[in-house]
């Protein structure tokens, strides 16, 4: 038998996975209690396996309960919080000292590679055939409204660790990298990063441009 403890929203997820499966064990579902309420209904209802649900709680709690359950022979299992994350390889890794998952993102090679790129490809020259024409309204504003460039361009690392040019619509006023270094004591963020609420590189039409 298996014993779900957690939260009526993630235990219903896990729930429905189970009975999904055609040969699965009978299974009971509670709420997180005290160690020792818990220890009783395992033993009551002859559980032999216990699965965690993410929303279950108190951790320190959790482990004294992994620790019991260890030592009357019964399974304890965690259902990691990766509902939202993407599909990827699951592994155990231990090299923090501690067991941690390790969760790699499916990697795409042969055909499948190409076939999202033609997929990407085809998919963008329809969306941005639909937008041009706002697209150069945004453009136009962008020139109107200060001097410069319409797109930033920036040097980010891709894949292979192969730098490329990447371009967005420029939201600040020419040079604000050279403005940065005059007013970096102004910054309302400790560290590297640099925040200011009321930039003063930010143009007109580029505070628009970020709140939309």
């Amino acid at each position: 038998n298996v014993l779900i403890i957690g939260n009526s929203k993630d235990v219903r997820q896990i729930r429905e996975l189970i009975r999904s499966q055609r040969y699965v064990k009978p299974f009971f579902i509670l709420e997180q209690k005290d160690n020792n309420s818990l220890l009783d209904f395992i033993s009551s209802r002859a559980i032999n396996e216990v699965l965690i649900a993410p929303s279950a709680g108190d951790r320190t709690g959790l482990m004294l309960l992994a620790d019991e359950c260890e030592k009357i022979s019964v399974e304890f299992k965690i259902v990691p919080d990766v509902f939202q994350l993407r599909q990827g390889e699951i592994m155990i890794d231990d090299s923090l000292g501690i067991p941690v998952l390790h969760i790699k993102p499916v990697s795409l090679h042969g055909f499948n590679f190409y076939f999202k790129r033609v997929f990407d490809t085809f998919v963008s020259i329809i969306v941005l055939s639909f937008l041009f024409f706002p697209l150069v309204i945004v453009m136009s504003l962008i020139k109107l409204d200060s001097l410069g460039p319409v797109f930033y361009r920036h040097k980010r690392m891709g894949q292979g660790e192969k730098p490329f040019d990447f371009f967005k619509f420029r939201t600040m006023i020419k040079n604000a990298d050279v403005v940065l270094e005059k007013i970096k004591h102004l910054s309302e963020r400790d560290g590297p990063v640099f925040k200011l609420k009321n930039d003063p590189r930010v143009t007109g039409f580029g505070k628009f441009l970020r709140r939309y």
